[in-house]
């Protein structure tokens, strides 16, 4: 098969280097930048839709820009208050926890060392004085309580800088058209087929990857919410919304739900109904998610296996902080696909087949 796999290669490196060079003068504009791209992603259909019904496109980027604006301006003054006082609520929850665990821990390993002779009584005191992970992390727990309040005109300034998202999502969902032509005119006109092809797909899975897991993200982070709250778990909703964020990375809501709702209970624990009760919220909801809510808004249009899901995610945070987070599922979406598309077309050169026939 005659594929122009120089001329192909040559088009995505040059477009890479472009990519990178706006990317690189932008930096300082590069996550409100990305996040408008996603929205643009995501909500380019509708606005197709509102201009397919003879609205123009200007208006009907607007309409969708205002819709989002609103949304977001409503869920942060009713959220941002609640989230506030739970987050505290949490903090001193942990603080109380921490100082349970570090008396009844320190008290039984003193007991154990002094008995088998180890060390005396003494020497582990003046041990536990200089090296004390607990009052390390108590201080910065602490600190982050007392640190809340003053985080507020950083908060402020965010939001006046994220601004800028709303404004860049209208640009783009107003021009969307614009430079999709530009693109493709932009493409050597023996790769146009091709390219078409593979962008169509791309489009399809990472359309369904985003839409699919955000959606399953904020359907789940309200169930935690209101189960969590139904079993009168302290920051319910604070732990709730962390764990709907945590699923776009799969199962780490269950661990998330656990781990943050083990910290609340044990620091006032009343026995074991309130254990049981997140049991069975976490049980339920996963039920759900499992039979009905992943099959029915994600089905098995993306192909990707949770556990790269995982990895990804994890390792592009970890190289690229938020924005690798964001960018982590669209990349591997599009290399799932590249692969599916270029794989049949190596198999069907003369390169492999001679190597395969020698």
């Amino acid at each position: 098969m005659n594929f122009p796999y120089k001329k192909f290669f040559s088009f995505v490196v040059l477009s890479a280097l472009g990519i990178w060079l706006i990317a690189y003068v932008y930096r300082i504009f590069l996550a409100p930048l990305l996040f408008s791209l996603l929205l643009t992603f995501i909500f380019a259909p509708f606005v197709n839709s509102l201009e397919a019904r003879k609205i123009p496109r200007g208006l009907s980027a607007f309409i969708i820009t205002a819709l989002l604006t609103t949304l977001f301006i409503v869920a942060t003054v009713t959220l941002v208050p609640i989230l506030y006082k739970q987050i505290v609520v949490f903090l001193n929850l942990a603080l109380q926890n921490l100082q349970v665990w570090k008396n009844d821990f320190i008290t039984f390993f003193k007991a154990v060392v002094i008995e088998k002779g180890l060390i005396s009584g003494r020497e582990f005191d003046g041990f536990v004085s200089r090296i004390n992970p607990f009052s390390q992390l108590r201080d910065n727990l602490e600190e982050n309580l007392w640190g809340i309040a003053s985080l507020a005109p950083k908060w402020i300034g965010g939001v006046l800088t994220e601004i800028l998202v709303p404004v860049l999502t209208f640009f783009f969902l107003k021009n969307l058209k614009f430079f999709q032509v530009f693109f493709i005119k932009a493409i050597p006109g023996e790769l146009l087929t091709p390219l078409s092809i593979l962008m169509g797909r791309i489009e399809r899975v990472t359309r369904a990857v985003l839409h699919g897991q955000f959606i399953v993200a904020f359907i789940l982070g309200c169930l935690y919410s209101v189960g969590f709250s139904l079993i009168g778990l302290n920051s319910a909703i604070f732990i709730g919304v962390i764990a709907g964020i945590c699923r776009v990375i799969p199962y780490l809501d269950i661990a998330a739900s656990f781990l943050l709702s083990f910290i609340v209970i044990s620091a006032n624990f009343t026995g074991w109904t309130q254990v049981i009760g997140l049991c069975v919220v976490v049980l339920v909801v996963q039920a759900l998610d499992g039979i009905i809510i992943t099959p029915k808004i994600i089905g098995g249009r993306t192909g990707i296996h949770p556990l790269i899901v995982v990895v990804s995610v994890i390792a592009f945070g970890n190289v690229f902080g938020f924005i690798g987070v964001l960018l982590a599922l669209p990349v591997i979406a599009t290399i799932k696909v590249a692969m599916s598309y270029f794989i049949p077309i190596y198999l069907n050169t003369d390169f492999y087949k001679k190597g395969l026939n020698q």
